[in-house]
């Protein structure tokens, strides 16, 4: 299959279900919201905040090694799944109880303890649900892993607005969130071992030895990496408590939405480009350069949208009790530039070989992050966490775009490559000027505009297009 075949069938694969999901999701936290209060929601958003750093940290980060490595030789998917499994489970039980030791120190009120804790308890089955989607991304198999999302999904938004019609409340929802973990564990290693590998038990001690050596280097990237998504929503709640914390979350559930649509494109780019970064240099280069093109004409079509009409939207999904997210939308939505570019540039880094150097990007983006959260969050709140998170996904990029540039290839701006840019500045003007209408027509007359600049300024030409279509040497 054709390079950019592969991965944008895998895209298409993980974006449209993850569209679905985070829909579904979306509705599901504006439900909350509305039922629950700022203060309802920053409270499950402290206890999602937390485990989602725990259970990352629980990882190691060693899932990109088992990519990488099963990528490049497949014959040895059953062995590395094994010794994953085998390995993930008591490191797994041990941020159980470090999240739960972490949830008591930072003593917040009774309903977010009671979920933080609960919460804890899914790390082990999302663990299990990580080292099977690991190895059906190394086959190139993202399908599998959307069908497991859209089943924990479902499960979830469907159970959890029956019992928010019900009456229940913030116990009750982290308990359909703690189920749904399990359920996407348990499809996602039956797909793993049906269609991959079974695990294969026996341990190797070559395996283990290659995670042994690996795992400082990534598992140092998950931790930073993991503190720079998790560590705002925490300090917001013990600074300025869970109203604002719901404030902030309820604009960066959008945030995320985008971002996460931008995000399964290099997870697709992952595996593909790990099969070809050693024999084959300048297909690598050409599918990197590319996928960062391709990347930046649709991120930027989203901010300028978003940013635009950031009223309009907080008020039709929240309402007016949450004009407040209104200017942290604004501001955190530009994250989705950078963090949609970051994955390519990262994986590029690690493909090759050069962990250590997207190591520095982890550190210099959640080091800036928390120096930043505790200046800003104390004067500004939820505003000041949205400046925060921006600033440092800047330097989080400014730094991958250094090593890539340096260490791999040169990604020269000129006039030319800035052209997406005036694109997204002419469709803001034209989504300005019609903001006060019904918000379909500066949505598709904007984006209209938008494709209609591309085309005209030669940014995406034909040939591209059919590239993209068209089998090619890049197998």
């Amino acid at each position: 299959m054709n390079a950019f075949k592969s991965i944008i069938t895998n895209t298409l694969a993980r974006s449209c279900t993850e569209i679905m999901n985070r829909f579904g999701s979306a509705i599901f936290w504006i439900l909350i919201a509305r039922q629950l209060g700022a203060e309802g929601l920053g409270a499950l958003a402290f206890a999602i905040a937390l485990f989602s750093l725990f259970s990352n940290i629980s990882t190691l980060g060693l899932g990109s090694v088992v990519v990488r490595d099963v990528a490049q030789d497949r014959s040895q998917a059953g062995l590395y799944y094994g010794q994953v499994l085998k390995a993930g489970l008591p490191v797994a039980l041990f941020f159980t109880a470090l999240m739960i030791i972490v949830t008591l120190l930072l003593s917040p009120k009774p309903d977010s303890a009671f979920a933080a804790i609960v919460m804890a308890f899914a790390i082990i089955p999302a663990s299990g649900f990580y080292w099977s989607k690991s190895i059906l991304s190394a086959d190139e198999k993202m399908g599998y892993i959307a069908i497991a999302r859209l089943v924990e999904n479902v499960f979830k938004v469907g159970a959890g607005i029956a019992l928010l019609f019900a009456g229940a409340g913030i116990r009750e929802m982290i308990l359909v969130f703690v189920i749904s973990k399990v359920l996407s564990f348990a499809i996602c290693f039956k797909y793993a071992a049906d269609k991959v590998a079974a695990p294969v038990w026996r341990h190797d001690s070559v395996i283990t030895q290659k995670l042994v050596t690996q795992a400082p280097s990534f598992s140092l990237i998950t931790v930073f990496n993991s503190l720079f998504w998790s560590l705002t929503v925490i300090i917001l709640t013990k600074l300025q408590g869970e109203a604002e914390a719901g404030i902030f979350s309820a604009a960066f559930k959008l945030v995320e939405l985008c971002i996460a649509l931008a995000g399964a494109y290099g997870q697709a780019f992952f595996p593909v480009v790990s099969r070809i970064a050693h024999h084959d240099l300048a297909a690598f280069v050409t599918i990197s350069k590319k996928s960062i093109k391709y990347i930046s004409l649709v991120t930027i079509a989203i901010v300028a949208l978003v940013d635009v009409m950031a009223p309009q939207v907080i008020g039709l999904l929240y309402g007016q009790t949450m004009a407040q997210a209104v200017p942290v939308l604004r501001i955190s939505i530009w994250l989705v530039i950078p963090f949609g570019i970051i994955p390519v540039l990262a994986f590029s880094l690690i493909s090759r070989n050069l962990q250590k150097l997207d190591l520095s990007a982890n550190i210099a983006g959640a080091v800036l992050l928390t120096v930043l959260n505790v200046i800003l969050i104390p004067q500004s709140g939820a505003t000041g966490a949205a400046l925060a998170m921006t600033s440092a996904g800047v330097v989080f990029f400014a730094v991958e775009y250094y090593w890539v540039s340096k260490r791999l290839y040169r990604l020269d701006i000129s006039l030319h490559t800035l052209k997406p840019v005036f694109g997204g500045v002419f469709m803001s003007g034209i989504v300005f000027l019609l903001k006060d209408t019904l918000i379909f027509v500066p949505v598709i007359s904007g984006l209209a505009l938008y494709v209609f600049y591309l085309w005209i300024s030669k940014t995406l030409t034909i040939m591209e297009i059919n590239s993209l279509r068209q089998p090619g040497s890049v197998r």
